[in-house]
This record gives structure tokens, C-alpha cells and sequence, in this order.
């Protein structure tokens, strides 16, 4: 029990005040940020650590995961993190059993290091307030609470002024005699008194302090020690209250604060959006994720799993359709940087969206992507064979460099490759299937699997004339009942199936799986209108543009419209 109290409120050291006023600094400053960040989660209606420790990609990655992905764990790890911060707070600002409190941030701060460690590498998604290499502000504060472990301040102004174990004060204990020469006097030469010996001798021991200050060593009246005085003393009170309540005042600046925050109007000011520190950190926006319904279901092709909802990647290549805007692709650009990349594509596996159809544009960055282990998605490489004049208009690739192009795709590890749609649009109106020919030949003879993808029906056609045999078609599909299909005049970046109806028949008359796109119409289409439109009408994946704060919207509304018993005419082909 003594070890144990000496633990709690013990380890006074005897340190000058300016040693002991900074320690205490300390403890309040860290005591004031733990509080904070457990106010603010508990201010949050919807937070959670899901989105933090969902994202973990280090050596425990498997069992932070396994948390993010059982309800009742990370119900429980909410609530942890919640109160541990808010206590742990309480305690260091109020100087009260802080050991305890050092010793349950440092487990804390170890976990969110653990989960999240500033390694190159590894924290591509986190938005952090510095990160120095292996060094962030949660090591920082890691160490300064070791050093608050070793010199506890609450001892000296903290509610463990009223708990400290007292130790015996030398004025009332002999001690033995350790030299015969040893002297009798203080250095300034006044006569040390002599101690007393009994229980009886103390009251006069305590007035001799009192009313002798020339006794004191070079005439100084000396201070008495707690442990002399009477309890009930005025002045011993008073002083060791002071001592002890010194910090409380920190709770009630606290809560003004908290006050004043609140009464801003924002969403985001009123509920104290926390900084960045641990489980607070904002990555990947994933919180969206707690809303998910279910993932993506998946089909096969040529014995190969797709999820039936595939990753359109223009987006992240920095190419949008604009119609009249012309800042959307530079917008675009400007959003998906390498590090949004790799978090819109880790939202989609999170999602169950396990494809992404991308150019070889992106192969260096997938590449990258699955060397850092961040994630495991597969990618379809299109494979385009034209380059384009100074007034946009397209003419043929060489075909060694057009070869060369796609041999990139294959060499990074896409699973598949297909014909892109204007290239494919391209050579077949110019009579020109032998360019083809040679790409889905070198294609095949790597072992992947091989498409064919077309804005135009005609092109379908052509190909299937010219023997040209395919795995899969990609093919635009979406219908025209939009403002800009209806009142763009002649076409202008805004119709991309241009006939839809002839499209759906035949395509009913084709084996081959099909992948729709452009189903919402490069964004003229809500998704809940272009998703049910493309699979009642054929589609048995759908291949659509999203950014991450889309992702879980938009794989619920397919989930709701893929499982409510869709009427189709077209038999499902994968």
C-alpha cells in the first residue's frame, strides 16, 4: 500500500521553485491538450476512430483493421479514447494522481503511434500538424510525459499536495554520530538545537522555532515544516490550499473557452473540430464508411473476379469533361494529387470496388501504390492509339510506340487491357483492323485478358464483322433525357452513347460480359438514374468516375438498385 500511494501521489523532489513552477507548465499545457481533444470527441455527434485505425497500414495494421471492422470493438475504442482523454486530462491539469495519468497517455500515444507512424511511406493520407520523419507531435508529447513520470509536479502545486505521504522531518530525529569531530554548530556559528526525543518535547520544540529565530543557521527565522505544525494552523492551511487548488482555475479558463468556441456559427467551429493529434486525425474522409451498406458485389471474367462497380480512372489522370467549364480539368488536377490518389483508391477497396480502369498514365503510380502495401487493387489498362493536333483533331499513334505503350500496361501488372473507345472509333471508320488486330494479339500472348471499348454502336459492329474476338466490350451507355443532350445543338462534350436504343438491341444479340460507361453521362446523370438505366439495359458492370467523397453514396445506390430485382431482357453475361 505505501508503494502504491508513494506511486499516486508521492515523489516530491526537492527542487528550486522555478524548476518546480515549469514542471507544472508542463503538466497543465499537455493536460489542457488531452481535455481538449476529449471535449471535442465527445461534442462530435458522429465521431469515430473508424476513420483513423481503418486506415492503419503498418505492422499491426491486421488488428486495427479487425477493430475498425467489428461494431462493438470500435463502439468500445470510441468510448476509450473519449473518457482516457477527458481524464487523463482532468488529472494532469488538476495535479492528481499524474503518474496514473502519464502512464495511461503514454499507452494511449504509443497506440496512435502505432496505428499511424510518421514513417516514409506510410502516411500518404493523413492530414498531420508535423511530421519530421519518425518524429510527430504525438512523440513529442510521448517523451515530455516520461519526463512528468520521473519529476511528478503535483507534489508542488497539484491536488497531491493534500495526499503525498509524509516523510519523517529531520528536525525531530537524532542522527547518529558519524565522526567524533563532528560539530555542534551551524557553519555561520550558531548552536544547532537540540532535537527533541519525545512526544512530550514537541510542543517545546515548536515554540522553541517560533520565538528563537537567532537560533537559525546565520540568524535567518526558518520556515516549519508541515509536519511541526498543528493541524487546523490559519497559516499552514491556507498555504498548502493554495498549493493544492493552484491549477484548478485551468478547468474553469477551460470552459470558457469551450463557451466562447461554441458560439461561433459554423457547423465545424461549434463542435470543436480537433486538430490532428491520434485517432483525431482526418485521412482518407473516411468516415463516410460507417455509412456503407454493404460492399460491391463481384462477377467473373475468363475465370477472373470483378466487382461489379469498377473505378473509373479519368478523374484521377486529370481528365474531366468540362461542356462549358472550362477549370473543371484543372480543378481536377489540382485535387488529385499522389496522395489523394492513393486514399480515393483505398476508399474503393474499402468499398468492395476491387477495379480500376485506368491509361498507362498510372501505371507508375499504382505500381507504387502496391509496393507501399497500401492496398491491393487490380487495374484494366486502356489502350489508346492516337495522338492529337493543336486543334484537338486525332490522327494514328506509330505503331511500334502505340505497341511500346501498351507493353507498359502489361509489364506494370494490369490484369486486363482493352481497346479505347476513340481509338477503337478511330480505326475501325478508317478500315483499319489490323492496328488492332496486332494490340489484342500482344495482349493475349502476355495472358490477360483482352476488350474492345467504343462511344459508337457502328464501331461494335465493325469489330465483330472483322473477326475481331474480344473478353469483354466496354461501351458507352446512358439515355439523353438531360438538359445538355437536348439543348447542346451539335455535339459539345455533352453526348457520349449516341444511340442508345440501337445500342441496348444489339448488344442483347452479344455473349461477351459488358462493361458500361459513361452511364451518368460525364456528371449530366444523377447515379441513382444512370445506374439503374445501364443495367436494365444490358450492363453487367458499370465503370463510373467517382471522387472519394462520393464513394460510399454511390456504392449504396448501387447495392439498392443491383438487389431490388431489376427487370432486364439481356441475360447476365458475367
Amino acid at each position: 500500500m505505501k508503494s502504491i500511494s508513494e506511486f499516486l501521489f508521492g515523489g516530491c523532489k526537492n527542487l528550486p521553485k522555478w524548476q518546480q513552477i515549469a514542471l507544472t507548465m508542463l503538466r497543465v499545457v499537455i493536460g489542457w491538450h488531452f481535455l481538449y481533444e476529449g471535449i471535442a470527441k465527445w461534442m462530435m455527434p458522429d465521431w469515430s476512430s473508424f476513420e483513423y485505425i481503418s486506415s492503419s497500414n503498418w505492422i499491426f495494421r491486421g488488428f486495427f483493421q479487425w477493430i475498425a471492422e467489428n461494431p462493438a470493438l470500435l463502439q468500445f475504442t470510441d468510448g476509450f479514447i473519449m473518457i482516457s482523454t477527458m481524464a487523463i486530462g482532468f488529472l494532469l491539469i488538476l495535479g492528481f494522481m499524474e503518474r496514473l495519468a502519464c502512464v495511461w497517455g503514454l499507452f494511449l500515444l504509443l497506440m496512435f503511434w502505432i496505428a499511424k507512424p510518421p514513417l516514409t511511406g506510410l502516411d500518404f493520407a493523413t492530414m498531420a500538424e508535423g511530421n519530421y520523419l519518425i518524429i510527430d507531435k504525438n512523440t513529442i508529447e510521448f517523451f515530455a510525459l516520461i519526463a512528468l513520470c520521473a519529476l511528478p509536479s503535483g507534489c508542488y502545486y497539484g491536488l497531491n499536495v493534500f495526499f503525498a505521504p509524509k516523510k519523517k522531518n529531520s528536525a525531530l530525529v537524532s542522527k547518529p554520530e558519524t565522526s567524533k569531530n563532528e560539530s555542534d554548530f551551524y557553519p555561520c556559528g550558531t548552536p544547532k538545537p537540540k532535537p527533541a526525543t519525545t512526544t512530550e518535547d514537541k510542543p517545546k520544540e515548536i515554540v522553541s522555532y517560533l520565538q528563537q529565530p537567532e537560533s537559525f543557521p546565520c540568524g535567518g527565522r526558518r520556515e516549519m515544516p508541515d509536519d511541526l505544525k498543528e493541524p487546523g494552523t490559519p497559516g499552514m492551511s491556507r498555504r498548502k490550499a493554495l498549493k493544492g487548488l493552484a491549477t484548478l482555475p485551468v478547468l474553469g479558463a477551460m470552459g470558457i473557452a469551450v463557451n466562447e468556441q461554441r458560439k461561433w456559427e459554423s457547423y465545424e467551429e461549434k463542435v470543436l473540430v480537433d486538430a490532428n493529434t491520434g485517432a483525431s486525425g482526418r485521412a482518407l474522409n473516411m468516415g463516410s464508411l460507417k455509412d456503407l451498406k454493404a460492399p460491391v458485389g463481384m462477377a467473373q471474367i475468363k475465370g477472373h473476379n470483378f466487382s461489379r462497380l469498377i473505378l473509373g480512372g479519368n478523374l484521377l489522370s486529370g481528365w474531366a469533361h468540362s461542356r462549358d467549364l472550362i477549370y473543371v480539368s484543372q480543378l481536377v488536377k489540382a485535387y488529385h494529387h499522389k496522395d489523394k490518389i492513393f486514399s480515393t483508391l483505398l476508399m474503393a477497396e474499402k468499398c468492395g470496388v476491387n477495379t480500376l480502369l485506368t491509361n498507362p498514365i498510372l501505371c507508375s503510380i499504382i505500381d507504387e501504390y502496391w509496393r507501399r502495401n497500401i492496398g491491393h487493387i487490380q487495374f484494366i489498362s486502356d489502350c489508346a492509339g492516337l495522338n492529337y493536333d493543336a486543334q484537338g483533331k486525332p490522327y494514328p499513334m506509330d505503331v511500334q510506340e502505340y505497341l511500346d505503350k501498351v507493353k507498359r500496361a502489361i509489364d506494370t501488372g494490369a490484369v486486363a487491357c482493352y481497346i479505347q473507345g476513340e481509338t477503337a472509333d478511330y480505326y475501325m471508320n478508317a478500315n483499319k483492323p489490323d492496328v488492332l488486330h496486332k494490340v489484342m494479339d500482344l495482349v493475349r500472348s502476355n495472358g490477360l485478358i483482352v476488350g474492345i471499348g467504343a462511344h459508337r454502336i457502328e464501331t461494335v459492329k465493325a469489330c465483330v464483322n472483322h473477326g475481331l474476338e474480344t473478353d469483354f466490350w466496354m461501351k458507352t451507355l446512358h439515355h439523353h433525357n438531360y438538359w445538355s443532350a437536348q439543348h447542346g445543338g451539335e455535339w459539345h462534350d455533352n453526348i457520349y452513347c449516341f444511340n442508345p436504343d440501337e445500342t441496348i438491341a444489339y448488344m442483347k444479340t452479344r455473349p461477351e460480359p459488358l462493361i458500361a460507361f459513361k452511364v451518368m453521362a460525364a456528371g449530366a446523370i444523377r447515379p441513382e438514374d444512370g445506374f439503374r438505366y445501364a443495367l436494365e439495359n444490358g450492363a453487367d458492370f458499370i465503370c463510373a468516375g467517382m471522387y472519394d467523397f462520393q464513394m460510399v453514396e454511390d456504392v449504396n445506390i448501387f447495392n439498392e438498385i443491383y438487389n431490388s430485382g431489376i427487370k432486364r431482357e439481356r441475360p447476365w453475361r458475367a
